[in-house]
This record gives C-alpha cells, structure tokens and sequence, in this order.
C-alpha cells in the first residue's frame, strides 16, 4: 500500500496496541506525543488528513509488528452535510 494512500490509522493503533506497545512506546517510535496518540487511537484525530510524519511511522510500526493495512472507512456523509448547513447559514440562505 502506498504511503500517500489513506490509512485506517487508528486500526493500527488499536492493533498494535493488542500487541503490547504501550502509547508511549508507539508515541516515541513515530515521534510525536503520547496524547497524540491518545487522540488517534480514541478517534479524535486523523480522520482526515494525518501528518505525513505519523502515517510513515505507524505504516513503519506496522509492518515491523506484522499488522496488516487497511484503507481508511469512506467519510461520514453527515460531515458533508453539516458543512452545506453551516455554508448556508453563513450565506444567509
């Protein structure tokens, strides 16, 4: 899979995390924070555009623990939906 490819990044947290890493242990090897890594793996970050630096280093962790990629679920089609509403109502319409 291609790196520029849109990964399932919090999948492979949760699977490495099944592993044994712990989020400190994850966070120090893609080098970013443990709360980022919170943050990934609870869902709060990375659904739409991760760092090219935290993709490359769990794509990295990945394959090193044997954790197969997924390709990241399609968008809520309520996100777009919700951007129309708040386009219209910034519009005035």
């Amino acid at each position: 899979m291609p790196i520029f490819m849109s990964m399932d990044i919090q999948y492979i947290v949760t699977e490495l995390r099944k592993k044994g890493l712990t989020q400190s242990a994850i966070s120090v090897a893609i080098g970013c924070s443990q709360p980022t890594v919170c943050d990934i793996e609870s869902g709060k970050i990375g659904k739409e555009r991760p760092s090219y630096k935290i993709v490359s280093g769990l794509k990295s962790l990945a394959s090193q623990y044997e954790v197969q990629l997924q390709p990241a679920p399609p968008p809520d089609s309520r996100v777009g939906e919700r951007r129309e509403v708040e386009r219209r109502i910034e519009e005035g319409a």
